[in-house]
C-alpha cells in the first residue's frame, strides 16, 4: 500500500471518528424518533358508535367507526327513515348531541313514525331551527333567537333551510344569490354552521351525530353534481366528533343509489331493496352492506328486515341473515 493510499485512509478513519456519537447522544435521538403514544392511540384505538339497531351493530364490531360517514341508499319504503330514527335515538340515549335534517318531511311527522316504535323524541328537548329565526317587522329583518335551554336535539326541515337562507341574505354583501336556494348544499351548510356553532355551542370533547334524511333532494336537479357536493359537505363537516348518517333515494334507471359518487366519500355504505311488490305474495325488505371502512365483514353480509311488533304494541327492527 502507498503512502497516499495511508494517508487517505487515516483521514477517512478521522471523518468517520467526528461523525461518531456518545450513547447518550444516541438514545436522545432515540426518544425523539419514537413513536409518541397520541399517534398509537389514533392508530388503534376505534371507537364504535352505535346505530340503534342490536343486529347491526353485532356484525359492524360493536357499530360503525366513530367519526363515520354512513351512507343509506335504496328504494322507497325499504327502512331508511327507519335507520335513521334509531341512529338518532342511540345518540339520544347516549348523551350525544343530535342534528337532524329532514329534507322530504315535517319533524313532527318523523316523531310519530317513530312512536310506532317505542321510541318518543319529546322525552329530550327538541328545538326546530324554523322556530328560533324570527323576522321582525319593526327593523324588516330576520334573526337567529337563542333556546332558553341547550337543546338535545336540532331539526332542520325544509321550512328551516328556507328560513336561514334569508337570515344569511342579509349577512352577506351580494343578497340572496350568495345564499343560495332553500334546498341547496351551501345554503345546508350555512343552516349546519349556525346549528353547530351557534345554538348548540358545539364543545370539541362533545360528540354529535349529524342525520340529513334524504340528502338527494340536494342534487335533484342536476344529478351529475352529487359527487362534488357530496365531498363539499364532508370538507365542510368531517370532523372526529361528528358521526353522519345520510340517506340516499334509489335511481330506478341504473338500480344504484341516486346520485354517483356518494358512495365514494362514505366509510361506511348500505344499501336497501324490497322484493318483486307485484309477482311476490309477501312484499320482504333486505339490506347489503357494501362498504364498511375499519370493520371486518362476514363473507355474506346480507340481511332481511323484518319488523316484529312486540307484546307492548311497538315495532321492533330485526336483521335475518340470509
Amino acid at each position: 500500500m502507498s503512502r497516499n493510499e495511508d494517508r487517505e485512509e487515516v483521514e477517512e478513519e478521522k471523518e468517520i471518528e467526528e461523525e461518531e456519537v456518545s450513547e447518550e447522544e444516541i438514545e436522545e435521538n432515540k426518544v425523539k424518533t419514537r413513536v409518541s403514544p397520541k399517534v398509537k392511540e389514533i392508530e388503534y384505538a376505534i371507537t364504535r358508535v352505535s346505530t340503534g339497531i342490536e343486529e347491526l351493530d353485532k356484525v359492524l364490531s360493536g357499530g360503525v367507526p366513530k367519526g363515520s360517514w354512513v351512507v343509506i341508499g335504496g328504494e322507497p319504503g325499504t327502512g331508511k327513515t327507519i335507520m335513521a330514527i334509531h341512529f338518532a335515538w342511540a345518540g339520544l340515549e347516549g348523551n350525544d348531541k343530535v342534528i337532524y335534517v329532514t329534507t322530504e318531511q315535517e319533524f313532527w311527522d318523523v316523531v310519530k313514525q317513530a312512536q310506532q316504535f317505542g321510541i318518543n323524541f319529546k322525552e329530550y328537548n327538541v328545538v326546530n331551527l324554523s322556530d328560533l329565526v324570527t323576522y321582525s317587522k319593526k327593523e324588516k329583518e330576520y334573526k337567529l333567537e337563542q333556546p332558553e335551554e341547550k337543546p338535545d336535539i336540532v331539526v332542520i326541515d325544509l321550512f328551516g333551510l328556507a328560513r336561514i337562507n334569508k337570515l344569511i341574505a342579509q349577512e352577506v354583501e351580494e343578497g340572496r344569490k350568495r345564499g343560495g336556494l332553500p334546498w341547496s348544499y351551501q345554503t345546508l351548510i350555512n343552516a349546519l354552521n349556525k346549528v353547530y356553532n351557534d345554538v348548540l355551542d358545539i364543545e370539541k370533547t362533545q360528540h354529535v351525530r349529524l342525520i340529513i334524511d334524504s340528502i338527494s333532494v340536494l342534487w335533484a336537479h342536476a344529478p351529475a353534481m352529487a359527487r362534488r357536493i357530496s365531498y363539499q359537505l364532508k370538507l365542510a363537516y368531517h370532523r372526529s366528533n361528528i358521526t353522519a348518517l345520510l340517506t340516499s333515494q334509489y335511481a330506478m334507471t341504473t338500480k344504484s343509489i341516486f346520485g354517483f359518487g356518494i358512495e365514494h366519500i362514505a366509510d361506511v355504505v348500505i344499501e336497501t331493496w324490497m322484493s318483486d311488490v307485484k309477482s311476490e305474495k309477501r312484499v320482504e325488505r333486505y339490506l347489503v352492506i357494501k362498504k364498511a371502512r375499519m370493520t371486518p365483514l362476514p363473507e355474506r353480509p346480507i340481511f332481511k328486515i323484518v319488523f316484529e311488533r312486540s307484546g307492548e304494541g311497538y315495532y321492533r327492527v330485526r336483521l335475518v341473515p340470509t
